[in-house]
């Protein structure tokens, strides 16, 4: 079986590299502007949820850390830091 990286090199094109940090500067413009969650929709999440202060969130895709932030008001938050490694070293 082919590396991981190297079939998404191959089906993407030869021009991953330079394709891989367009959306950077528009995310950064993003996060600047984009308001945070309303704290009524939080506390319904953590309501359905049935999550309380004491709980752990495993935080798995954080973008810009709009929703992460919410929620790290209200419970800890856990990023594994081992499988943040482990993605990086397929995608560079």
């Amino acid at each position: 079986m082919k590396n991981l990286k190297q079939a998404i090199i191959e089906c993407s094109g030869p021009d991953l590299e330079q394709r891989k940090h367009w959306y950077s500067p528009a995310a950064e413009a993003y996060n600047q502007v984009r308001p945070c969650y309303p704290d009524e929709l939080i506390d319904r999440v953590f309501e359905v949820a049935k999550l309380s202060s004491n709980s752990t969130i495993l935080e798995v895709g954080c973008g810009p850390a709009t929703a992460t932030t919410s929620f790290a008001a209200h419970a800890q938050i856990s990023i594994d830091r081992h499988k943040v490694q482990i993605c990086q070293r397929f995608v560079g």
